[in-house]
């Protein structure tokens, strides 16, 4: 093993050393102030969770993919199945601290995945402030402890990069690059079934593919192939569920939470602006004006006497009236909603999980303030470097196209922030956080590199981050 790899083996031990003691404080302090919290899924903060959960323990327990605690099952038609499988396992196995183990566990790979795409392309430095920033980052903290889909989510979508960035930047025509595709076109897929917000980050990642193709001009017909071999990946078990509910509901659709969203978020940030009402409030006139069910039978269909189809026609039909009601509204709730879920924490998250009031102790409410200004400074830090950073990627000569795939990925994730409204939170922006990480890594690296990253066995020595050296990270 030459020096060079043993530094590199040392220096990654750093980050996980943080993460685990991080993530070890977290559940410690949870078991000792809330013991109950890590045995009852029903304690969840977020009113989704005992859903996911449900839907989990009936698939394993009775074979029913339904909410419904007890029969009759009626079939389920808002939630992908890829989470609730996984989190119904672990809370059957290990009740649900058995869930935020499985976080961990994930948030580890991906951290691994993180550093290790990074520095192929990059440099080690840069992979290894990129996988440091992940494990600082308190948003991902706080949902390692918590019942939602938002880390498998973003683990799936990492697998899916980790898989297919190296072959939409250097396509060749090998069983190993196959494989790859299967492999990351299989997790996109899982990321699609896990929530429907990943739907076309595939196509984003191809038209930017398609892009990079015609600025290169080379290896036009494995370059093509490559693409349809991705898309079909991509696109095979979320085809499959689609023909489940088209079999099941008559509506071939992903899920049937889209025109929820689009109607009730998206929609009713439009009209809580125009009218300078709550969200609640401008929820209640859509419904009015339009006839539609009430928000929350649209969450609950299984709870009262109405159908998936029903609800889901009334929601299709009255859909672009809604968004295109108000469209300057429209406009200004997203453009609200993106800063607001970028710069927002978690602390009252945190207060919830170890049961430090925030209103009543002095003493005790203090004892978060590190964890708020923590939250702030490490957010506003990584968006201060995005500009910097994208300038000493241009000055280095890294890879332009993996810029570009960086870049269409941030768009498309920002695109579906603005889609939440003026009420888009803290967790909408997880995803969004890959680009950050690795944008400012690249900022905060560039005075220790020259062209690349520095051999430390031999300083003289630079080596360019897409050179073929250092392709075999």
């Amino acid at each position: 093993m030459n020096c060079l790899a043993r530094h590199r083996r040392i220096y990654i031990l750093f980050p996980f050393l943080i993460y685990f003691i991080l993530n070890g404080s977290f559940y410690l302090a949870i078991s000792l102030r809330n013991p109950d919290y890590l045995q009852d899924y029903r304690l969840a903060i977020n009113p989704d969770s005992p859903t996911y959960i449900t839907l989990g323990r009936n698939i394993w327990l009775h074979g029913e993919y339904s909410r419904n605690s007890v029969p009759p099952y009626k079939a389920e038609f808002c939630w992908t199945p890829t989470y609730p499988l996984f989190a119904g396992a672990c809370d059957l196995v290990c009740h649900v601290r058995g869930i935020f183990w499985m976080n961990i566990l994930m948030s580890a790979i991906l951290c691994v995945c993180l550093y290790t795409l990074v520095s192929r392309f990059l440099g080690f430095p840069t992979g290894w402030l990129a996988a440091l920033l992940f494990t600082l980052d308190p948003l991902i903290w706080i949902y390692n402890f918590q019942a939602m889909s938002d880390i498998p989510f973003f683990f799936f979508v990492m697998l899916g990069l980790f898989f297919l960035l190296p072959v939409l930047l250097k396509p060749r025509n090998t069983l190993s690059r196959w494989i790859a595709i299967l492999a990351g076109g299989t997790s996109l897929g899982l990321a699609i079934l896990t929530r429907p917000t990943g739907l076309y980050l595939p196509i984003v990642l191809l038209i930017c593919f398609l892009l990079a193709t015609f600025w290169e001009r080379r290896n036009l017909k494995i370059r093509v192939l490559t693409a349809l071999g991705i898309f079909l990946a991509c696109y095979a078990l979320p085809s499959l569920w689609m023909l489940r509910n088209y079999q099941t509901f008559g509506i071939f659709a992903l899920s049937g939470n889209e025109n929820i969203v689009m109607v009730y978020y998206t929609g009713g940030g439009a009209w809580q602006i125009q009218h300078r009402i709550n969200l609640e409030e401008a929820q209640e006139r859509i419904q009015k004006e339009y006839d539609l069910p009430p928000v929350v039978v649209c969450h609950n269909i299984n709870a009262f006497d109405i159908t998936p189809q029903a609800v889901d026609t009334q929601l299709r039909k009255h859909k672009w009236e809604v968004l295109s009601k108000y469209p300057v509204a429209l406009l200004q709730s997203g453009m609200i909603g993106l800063p607001k879920s970028l710069l927002a924490h978690e602390t009252g998250c945190l207060s919830y999980l170890i049961q430090i009031p925030v209103n009543d102790n002095h003493w005790e409410r203090s004892s978060l303030a590190p964890f708020f200004l923590w939250s702030l400074f490490f957010q506003i830090s990584l968006l201060l470097l995005t500009i910097p950073g994208i300038i000493c990627y241009f000055r280095k000569g890294y890879s332009p196209a993996m810029l570009l795939f960086l870049g269409g990925y941030a768009v498309y994730f920002a695109f579906t922030m603005t889609l939440s409204g003026v009420d888009c939170c803290a967790r909408y922006r997880m995803p969004l956080m890959l680009f950050f990480y690795i944008i400012a890594a690249v900022a905060i690296a560039t005075p220790y590199t020259k062209g690349g990253y520095v051999d430390r066995c031999n300083p003289n020595k630079h080596s360019h981050p897409y050179s073929h050296e250092n392709s075999q990270v």
